[in-house]
């Protein structure tokens, strides 16, 4: 009789882990589903960004030197940095990717994604409070051109490991490292029509701060 108790509790442990496993690969496959959306959304996100920051760049140092050579009083009023509109990304986009990463069974797979969501964030605080430190005699020494065009390369990163990780969530690829390499970054500018060309500041930040590709 107890070997019988103990044969049915061990199955009923069984069950319940089964079901517990079960219930974790679909909310897996549920986050996994979503996530697509949500990386081209930041991959869009990432070339506006791109984009406002090479701007901010031109205009920043404009403004210098309309300040030294000011325009005719009463003349068309030219824009300036102060008119730079940095979007923020649409919070059910980071909610999407922090499910992912809550819904992943190991770490070294949501690590990527705690990455992307790192940058986003450093990203979007930095752009947040651009006009603030623009307005501030302690900082707005340092927001010339190179510092608007490292902020570019670094919003080349974030769509760089977008990119990647849709790939990821396609079922195409599945990478695991959080590391993004100069060329791939590059790439990314490419993508966002942010040629070298016409913006040799942007990939000059790029292997300044990410080194050889």
């Amino acid at each position: 009789m107890a070997l019988l108790g103990g044969f049915l509790l061990y199955r009923q442990i069984r069950q319940e882990r089964d079901f517990e496993h079960q219930r974790l690969e679909r909310r897996y496959r549920a986050a996994r589903a979503v996530t697509p959306l949500a990386l081209n959304a930041v991959i869009d996100w990432a070339e506006t960004m791109i984009h406002q920051w090479v701007l901010a760049g031109r205009r920043v140092d404009q403004s210098m030197f309309d300040e030294i050579f000011p325009v005719a009083p009463g003349g068309p009023t030219a824009p300036t940095v102060f008119d730079i509109v940095f979007p923020r990304l649409d919070r059910s986009v980071v909610r999407d990717l922090q499910g992912m990463i809550e819904a992943t069974f190991a770490d070294k797979d949501a690590s990527p994604f705690v990455a992307l969501l790192q940058r986003i964030q450093i990203m979007e605080s930095r752009s947040q409070g651009f006009h603030a430190k623009l307005n501030s005699p302690r900082t707005v020494e340092v927001l010339v051109g190179p510092y608007c065009f490292g902020q570019a390369a670094e919003c080349a990163e974030v769509h760089a490991r977008a990119k990647t990780l849709f790939r990821f969530a396609r079922n195409d690829e599945a990478t695991k490292s959080s590391e993004v390499t100069l060329t791939e970054i590059q790439e990314s500018l490419y993508l966002a029509k942010a040629y070298e060309g016409s913006n040799p500041e942007v990939f000059e930040a790029a292997e300044r701060a990410f080194g050889p590709g």
